[in-house]
């Protein structure tokens, strides 16, 4: 199903959606060069000398690759907890080789100066629209914030076949800002289980789309 996601479609989805963020009430309060910015980078999905892959200071260095390895190891009663939460997150009918949508939205304290957030109808038909050119209709779907993940998924009619996977017991901290999380009764370690599982869930996917997380 992603042969049919063509870089073409990308770039129109990322265009659509841009569009409606300068159209937002809020659209006057960015800074100058962000519609720009954003439009540049849209066009870097038409740009097929660009190599696909993941890259990051030193990723040439086994040296940074082993250090990278033993310092992000779970301890083993972690590690067994992640295994069984996300297996118990992905339905049965889902199998290693199945075709996967991930959607990764930053919402929270995010949207009060650092990032234009969209409406939960824009994200709806993003998805919409992504499985029209995918043909898939399974969707990973993680945020920080609690009132995003709601507003989507008990928003979205029950017929459209849209079926979203996610974390019901997700910390959910609603804030990157560590001093709020003890008032909400949450640790340390449930902010770093709940980014674990965020990360192998998304792993999973066969295609990860996000939210713009930051104006500056």
């Amino acid at each position: 199903p992603l042969a049919k996601l063509t870089r073409k479609n990308l770039y129109n989805t990322a265009i659509k959606l841009i569009d409606k963020m300068m159209d937002a009430p809020d659209a006057a309060k960015a800074p100058p060069d962000k519609w720009k910015t954003l439009h540049r980078a849209a066009s870097s999905l038409l740009d097929h000398s660009v190599p696909a892959g993941i890259a990051y200071h030193n990723d040439k260095q086994p040296l940074v690759h082993a250090g990278l390895m033993y310092f992000m190891r779970p301890k083993p009663a972690v590690q067994q907890k992640l295994d069984t939460v996300v297996e118990g997150l992905i339905p049965d009918h889902i199998g290693h080789d199945s075709d996967l949508m991930g959607v990764m939205i930053r919402g929270s304290d995010k949207c009060f100066l650092e990032a234009t957030c969209l409406t939960k109808e824009t994200y709806q038909e993003m998805v919409h629209d992504l499985r029209l050119q995918t043909g898939i209709n399974d969707i990973i779907l993680t945020s920080e914030d609690r009132e995003v993940i709601d507003g989507i998924v008990l928003n979205t009619p029950a017929n459209t076949g849209a079926n979203y996977i996610y974390n019901k017991d997700d910390a959910s901290p609603g804030t990157g800002d560590a001093k709020h999380w003890k008032q909400k009764n949450i640790t340390a370690d449930d902010i770093m289980l709940s980014s674990l599982i965020v990360l192998k869930l998304h792993l999973r996917s066969s295609l990860v789309v996000g939210n713009c997380c930051s104006n500056f």
